[in-house]
């Protein structure tokens, strides 16, 4: 144990010493380009605006893993550390020098997919931080299991809440139906034309029609651990490219992919491969918005009492009356019950 903590703080100390140098190496290279620019250096040291020269590249971040960065540019990668928080699928500008590369500005995002990193259970903001996972993605794929881990419709609500607030359209991926004799009814999902796809990343049923809704678009592979994205992902490069993990005595499987990465299918189609998630906290979703993020309640909210009804504890509450009818599906309204108690501290 003692050389196990020993070895993580060498590891710490050199990652420390690699970013501070790297730090520098990019304010002198950008402290160049302005005297080159004949521009006036702004105050504040390294949190000031970087200038932009004329003949900067645009590129893609196609990898992160641990401190480093790798930026796409046509065929050629240059990895360079930055203090910028960079993930998979952002745009940046960049200018090359020798073999390596200045990020110079990263470029507005069109949308995100975000979680919380921390304790969703603690009152304290400090206690939370925003997580991007990708950025720029078209479509997210969510990734679920018909078999082991057990299919859990309350996790895919959530993820649905975080496509929707970060302006990505989803898709559900259901896994594993080579080992299944009846598949999880979804029909819930594709009355909110959502699409629902069943493939079986070992046998290749359902994977082509995966490949049409993935055809021209960049898209991100995302679920919890041990649902078999990495055997997904495999097999839609056709190449074994990432572990496939098994899953551990608890059942909720390992952590195969540990950095995310971007790959190109085709000309014009992208597919990113995020790490595996066991918990998932939302990010920026207050109670009093949370209901705008459950679209199938809309058509009867309007008829609640009260305009800012929770549809939890107010009378004459048109939501509820529409479960009791059937008319909203018990599980969707469960999952907001449960994610509202969440969310007040409950």
């Amino acid at each position: 144990m003692r050389r196990a903590r020993e070895n993580w703080f060498d590891r710490k100390w050199k990652n420390r010493r690699a970013l501070r140098a790297r730090e520098r190496r990019s304010a002198k290279y950008r402290a160049r380009l302005e005297r080159e620019e004949g521009g006036t250096p702004e105050p504040g040291g390294d949190d000031a605006p970087l200038a932009v020269s004329d003949d900067a590249s645009i590129g893609v971040v196609c990898e992160v893993r641990s401190d480093i960065r790798v930026v796409m540019a046509g065929e050629r990668c240059y990895a360079n550390l930055t203090r910028v928080p960079l993930v998979v699928g952002d745009r940046v500008r960049f200018v090359v020098e020798g073999n390596h590369a200045v990020i110079l500005e990263v470029l507005p995002r069109k949308s995100k997919l975000v979680r919380m990193r921390g304790d969703a259970t603690r009152r304290s903001a400090f206690s939370k931080e925003e997580h991007v996972l990708a950025a720029n993605v078209d479509v997210a794929v969510i990734v679920a299991s018909a078999a082991a881990p057990p299919f859990h419709p309350r996790l895919i609500d959530r993820y649905l809440i975080m496509c929707q607030y970060g302006g990505i359209r989803p898709l559900i991926c259901v896994n594993k139906i080579d080992l299944v004799t009846t598949r999880p009814d979804l029909s819930l999902y594709t009355d909110m034309d959502i699409p629902v796809v069943y493939v079986s990343a070992l046998t290749g049923a359902g994977m082509e029609r995966l490949k049409q809704h993935l055809r021209g678009r960049c898209s991100v592979l995302t679920g919890k651990s041990g649902v078999g994205k990495s055997s997904i992902f495999n097999a839609l490069l056709r190449e074994s490219i990432q572990r496939v993990g098994e899953l551990t005595r608890t059942g909720r499987g390992r952590h195969t992919t540990t950095s995310s990465l971007m790959y190109r299918l085709d000309h014009d189609t992208f597919i990113i491969d995020t790490p595996g998630i066991r918990s998932l906290g939302l990010w920026d979703i207050d109670p009093d918005s949370l209901r705008l993020y459950f679209p199938d309640f809309l058509p009867f909210a309007t008829a609640c009492r009260y305009r800012d009804c929770s549809h939890t504890h107010e009378p004459d509450c048109a939501v509820k009356e529409a479960v009791s009818r059937g008319e909203v599906a018990p599980g969707r309204y469960e999952s907001y019950r449960r994610l509202m108690n969440e969310l007040v501290g409950k």
